[in-house]
């Protein structure tokens, strides 16, 4: 990530963060704050089975509904 941006300091929407392996990277690479958002039920819990890396990271639920 850091070849393509400098991520410090800079605000990080996670749109399906999976695990959140991404998402905790962007935040040891300086962003803040990271929000992730995830529609599965399981990669929430998987995700939030792994301590967060710092205060600034938001994991959160969201439920997608058709137009």
């Amino acid at each position: 990530m850091q070849q393509r941006v400098k991520p410090k300091g800079l605000r990080v929407a996670d749109i399906g963060y999976g695990g959140g392996i991404y998402s905790r990277a962007w935040v040891d690479l300086g962003a803040e704050p990271v929000i992730g958002v995830e529609s599965s039920r399981v990669m929430v819990e998987v995700a939030r089975a792994n301590p967060a890396s710092a205060q600034s990271l938001s994991l959160m639920k969201v439920r997608l509904q058709k137009p």
